[in-house]
């Protein structure tokens, strides 16, 4: 099973509707070329500009926010009755929203649901699943610097979250 009908399955059985967008590819060398990513990785490379130009079609496309969901996430079963249930806490001032994340931190809990808690983040690690705001796209197509970056993308998130510039929350 290849990657693209492994998250169809668990959209399937999540029961969620996805539009799938075309991931950089690490040996589209010829586009890689194009960017002066130096410091990191073919891989890390086309992970960064695919979130890069996801953001780029948010704005494009007049989306008020998307969900972002990698081909290597684990998620929960229930994920979308915890989100429903938990971002009924979120502020509106949001920008990034986890729900598949590493969070090494105690945040400010803001809901909870049996085991899990909405958490004002601080420190979130990883993109395997997160959503974001217009708002955030927006802010993140003028902060990013995609001919020289400081880190893969989801170090160059985090750091935004942890300076504050990102107002970010999680599921924990």
């Amino acid at each position: 099973m290849d990657r693209r009908e492994k998250i169809q399955e668990i959209a399937d059985i999540l029961d969620l509707d996805f539009d799938f967008f075309p991931a950089v590819s690490r040996f589209d060398i010829e586009l890689l070329s194009k960017y002066n990513l130096d410091g990191i990785s073919n891989a890390q490379k086309a992970c960064y500009l695919s979130h890069y130009f996801i953001y780029k079609e948010i704005i494009k496309n007049g989306y008020k926010n998307v969900l972002i969901i990698e081909d290597d996430v684990d998620i929960e079963f229930e994920i979308s009755r915890i989100v429903s249930d938990l971002s009924r806490a979120l502020l509106d001032d949001w920008d990034i929203f986890y729900i598949a994340h590493y969070n090494y931190e105690e945040g400010q809990v803001l809901a909870k649901n049996g085991e899990f808690k909405l958490i004002k983040s601080t420190n979130p690690i990883n993109t395997h699943g997160y959503a974001i705001s217009a708002r955030g796209a927006r802010k993140l197509l003028k902060d990013l610097d995609v001919n020289s970056p400081s880190g893969q993308i989801d170090a160059e998130l985090t750091r935004r979250v942890h300076n504050g510039f990102l107002r970010s929350y999680s599921i924990d």
